[in-house]
């Protein structure tokens, strides 16, 4: 067990992704963070035109993590930037909404 988490430990942060991919419901981001004590993690939706449509902050400890977007069935179509932020770091991703 040691050997295994030894072996899958990240060094930086990992942006996995969003799922379903497009959606027309809620989405999974899904990411890993490096060994620490714990980070504080921001990721945010944000439209073509630089909007931020929703916004998750929390603190994660290392490993692997899901955060799921209860999608508002009003938010406009389209496509979307998500982005996962730590204090040094940021991943992105696109995501189709239908």
């Amino acid at each position: 067990e040691e050997y295994v988490k030894q072996e899958t430990t990240v060094d930086q942060l990992v942006f996995h992704g969003v799922s379903p991919n497009p959606s027309e419901g809620d989405v999974t981001i899904s990411f890993s963070l490096p060994q620490k004590n714990q980070s504080p993690v921001m990721i945010e939706a944000i439209d073509m035109l630089g909007r931020s449509l929703w916004k998750w902050e929390d603190t994660f400890t290392s490993g692997y993590h899901e955060v799921v977007w209860k999608r508002d069935y009003k938010e406009a179509k389209g496509l979307y930037l998500i982005q996962v932020k730590t204090a040094n770091q940021a991943r992105q991703m696109r995501l189709i909404l239908k």
